[in-house]
């Protein structure tokens, strides 16, 4: 059901890419990388960077201070 509502935010008539981004990272924070479809990210561009900037990242918060 999440999709549907993504799609729809991200296709609309107004500020499409930004709701479409906001719904995409409700959908990340909610369900984290493994939640997302992989028909959502296999055609971006710099798909290894952003990867590993992720990872990145998560292991700066996860690191102990």
């Amino acid at each position: 059901m999440l999709i549907v509502h993504i799609r729809r935010a991200a296709l609309h008539g107004g500020d499409s890419d930004s709701t479409g981004a906001i719904a995409g990272a409700w959908r990340g924070a909610l369900f984290g990388f493994h939640g997302v479809p992989p028909r959502f990210y296999q055609q971006l561009e710099c798909l290894h960077e952003l990867q590993l900037s992720g990872k990145q990242l998560y292991q700066r918060h996860t690191a102990p201070s």
